[in-house]
């Protein structure tokens, strides 16, 4: 069986290894070492930190699969604008509407105290529509913003625990 010549990648100490070995334990430091081969390199990475590299990516994966989900849900909360885009919704708009309401309003007021009825019914009636639009927007804007608090909540969440995973695996490997 022939012996491939290595380095321990911990302490750069000489180590033999067969072509078939996928880890070894270096005699100098004791490095738990996975052998890599590639192309015609042979070299060793640690094994010892590959728990907390997983733990790590386990938290990424987790954190872009919540990522992924709420760019989905967003979309879903979006209001169509002029030329066919859409934008997140805001406070300004459900206030917009809410102004333009109160106007109208007194459009009909004016309308109704200046002896022209036909102008007074027409302002209360537009002042309805505009006054629904202003609910239905601001009805939007909470659950948008109610999916966005639950988004970072979850993002949070998650973030911590992966924290707290590393500072525990740390204090028990010290």
């Amino acid at each position: 069986m022939k012996l491939l010549k290595i380095s321990c990648n911990s302490c750069g100490a000489p180590l033999s290894a067969s072509a078939k070995t996928q880890f070894i334990t270096c005699q100098f430091c004791d490095a738990r070492l996975r052998v890599v081969y590639e192309d015609s390199s042979v070299w060793t990475v640690v094994i010892e930190g590959v728990q907390e590299d997983v733990r790590e990516l386990q938290t990424r994966l987790e954190l872009l699969e919540i990522d992924q989900r709420w760019e989905n849900e967003r979309e879903q909360h979006m209001l169509p604008v002029k030329g066919g885009g859409a934008k997140v919704p805001n406070s300004t708009d459900p206030l917009v509407f809410t102004i333009g309401a109160l106007l109208l309003l007194g459009a009909g007021i004016f309308g109704l105290s200046s002896g022209s009825p036909e102008l007074g019914v027409l302002a209360f009636g537009a002042a309805l529509l505009v006054g629904f639009f202003a609910a239905l927007y601001r009805s939007k804007l909470d659950r948008y913003q109610s999916a966005l608090s639950r988004y970072l909540s979850r993002r949070r969440s998650v973030r911590r625990k992966g924290r707290r995973e590393r500072r525990e695996a740390r204090q028990s490997s010290s």
